[in-house]
C-alpha cells in the first residue's frame, strides 16, 4: 500500500487491520462506509474490535459501544485516539 505523509500512523494500521481481516476493504478510504454500505456486518465487529484491542492494547467495552463508531476508518481512528488518552 501507499501511503502519503500526512495520513496518521492509526489509519495505516487501522487499514492493514480490515486488509487482512476482510479482504473485501482493500479498497477502501477512511471515510468509506464499512458497516452502513454493508461492506462488513455485525459478526465482524466482534473481529475488528479483538484486533484493534490486541494492536492497540486497549479496552472496548462493548456495553457501551455504538456500531457508528466502528463505520469508517476515520471514526475508528477517533475512538482508538480516545480510549488510549484514557489510558
Amino acid at each position: 500500500m501507499n501511503y502519503s505523509s500526512n495520513v496518521p500512523i492509526a489509519s495505516i494500521i487501522i487499514l492493514e487491520i480490515l486488509n487482512t481481516l476482510f479482504p473485501k476493504t482493500k479498497s477502501i478510504k477512511n471515510t468509506d462506509p464499512l458497516f452502513s454500505s454493508g461492506l462488513l456486518d455485525s459478526f465482524a465487529v466482534v473481529e475488528l474490535i479483538c484486533a484493534l484491542e490486541d494492536k492497540f492494547n486497549i479496552a472496548i467495552d462493548v456495553n457501551a459501544l455504538e456500531i457508528s463508531q466502528f463505520d469508517s476508518v476515520e471514526r475508528i481512528q477517533n475512538l482508538v485516539g480516545k480510549l488510549k488518552e484514557n489510558d
